[in-house]
């Protein structure tokens, strides 16, 4: 079994040698290329029964387009309904309140979807209300790379304040759900769910070896979407 376990963690550390050479590729890009929020926009409705779109116009080839609709209701009923550039309807939901007047209710609902080479043109959100009162959230994001996660090559806990602590370099993440790193063997020897906590080299107390170590993060970016990076690190006592 403990032979099984130290073939399958060579096998992870050598595939992520390879991955980590991407994620360098991918952090530089992102560098020059950043997440464009394209739109985002706050709507109040007042017992309000007319029927508008808001316009996203996608004009320039794009690898991925997000969107991400939230409603609150507390009067009336209120539909949303999402077209493509052909007109196809791909998205929509319908909430409506179902007290009387002596009590008061809210309904929420929401459209998150991520779209993966999208068609250009013209993205249609059709917001229909029915004696609707109501705030309506609307945001979109355009990019290749909407998220941006780096984790130094080496890091040498000795004590004099010079990257004693590995910590994780973040942009347009909301939450990280598990930093963990793992020793040649295996063997987990540090984790946290905090993105402001960092790893100061030790173990139970006990400073590590010199070595080379895996990491794997888990996190999500703005639109809670879990994404995932890992790579080697390098640890030096020396």
């Amino acid at each position: 079994m403990k032979t099984r376990i130290a073939c399958l963690t060579i096998l992870v550390l050598f595939s992520s040698l390879a991955i980590f050479g991407q994620d360098q590729m991918a952090e530089s890009l992102f560098k020059s290329q950043e997440t464009k929020v394209n739109l985002k926009r706050t709507i109040r409705l007042e017992n309000d029964s007319d029927i508008e779109d808001v316009v996203v116009t996608i004009d320039k080839k794009t690898e991925r387009f997000e969107l991400m609709i939230s409603s609150s209701l507390t009067h009336g009923i209120l539909s949303m309904e999402l077209y493509d550039p052909e007109n196809s309807k791909l998205e929509n939901f319908t909430i409506g309140t179902a007290l009387n007047s002596q009590k008061k209710e809210t309904v929420n609902g929401n459209i998150r979807k991520s779209f993966y080479d999208p068609l250009l043109g013209d993205w249609r959100i059709k917001i229909i209300p029915k004696n609707a009162t109501a705030n309506i959230s609307i945001q979109t994001a355009l990019s290749a790379n909407d998220y941006y996660l780096h984790v130094p090559e080496t890091f040498s806990p000795k004590g004099n304040n010079d990257g004693d602590i590995l910590k994780i370099e973040a942009k347009n993440i909301s939450d990280t759900i598990s930093f963990t790193i793992f020793d040649k063997f295996g063997s987990v020897v540090y984790e946290s769910h905090n993105i402001d906590e960092g790893w100061n080299g030790t173990t139970n107390g006990e400073l590590q070896p010199t070595g080379t170590y895996l990491y794997v993060i888990r996190a999500k970016n703005l639109f809670g979407y879990e994404v995932l990076k890992n790579g080697i690190i390098k640890l030096s006592n020396d």
